[in-house]
C-alpha cells in the first residue's frame, strides 16, 4: 500500500508541475481532490469488505 501511495504523490507531483506550466492550476486541485476523497472510499470499502469477510468465516 505504501508503494502505491508513493507512485500517487509521485505522479501527482510531475502533473502539478505540468499545469503551472499550462496555467490548469485549479483544475489540479480539484483533481487532487477527487482522487483522494476515491482513495478514501476505497479504504473504507476494503475494511468493510476484510471485516465481513472475518465475520462470515466465523461460526456461529
Amino acid at each position: 500500500m505504501i508503494h502505491n501511495k508513493q507512485m500517487f504523490f509521485i505522479g501527482m507531483f510531475f502533473i502539478g508541475v505540468l499545469s503551472t506550466f499550462t496555467g490548469e492550476l485549479v483544475t489540479f486541485i480539484m483533481l487532487f481532490l477527487i482522487l483522494i476523497s476515491l482513495d478514501r472510499l476505497n479504504q473504507t470499502i476494503e475494511k468493510f469488505y476484510h471485516d465481513w469477510k472475518e465475520n462470515k468465516n466465523t461460526p456461529s
